[in-house]
């Protein structure tokens, strides 16, 4: 049987994931379009993990498919919010 906490805890993180390189790459922050992406990626092969092993995920498991991308989303939409000019692609 599936569980369906772990594998909605992971869906969640992804699509925020997903919002945070959205939010990144209109931002132009350089660093912050690294981090989101890198929580995109790690988020996306959590899920992919989660469904494979039908939700029976262990403790490591989730700290790293879910607490470190959602750490790096967060990390990336504050460095949006709070650090405009560092980092831009645009140089202007």
């Amino acid at each position: 049987m599936i569980s369906i906490w772990t594998f909605l805890l992971s869906l969640v993180i992804f699509f925020a994931s997903v919002a945070a390189v959205i939010y990144s790459f209109r931002d132009g922050n350089r660093i912050a379009i690294v981090l989101a992406l890198d929580a995109g990626i790690i988020s996306a092969l959590g899920l992919v993990l989660n469904a494979t092993t039908r939700g029976e995920l262990m403790g490591t498991d989730l700290l790293v498919f879910c607490a470190l991308p959602l750490a790096f989303a967060i990390a990336a939409a504050a460095l949006c919010r709070f650090a405009r000019d560092r980092g831009a692609l645009d140089p202007a």
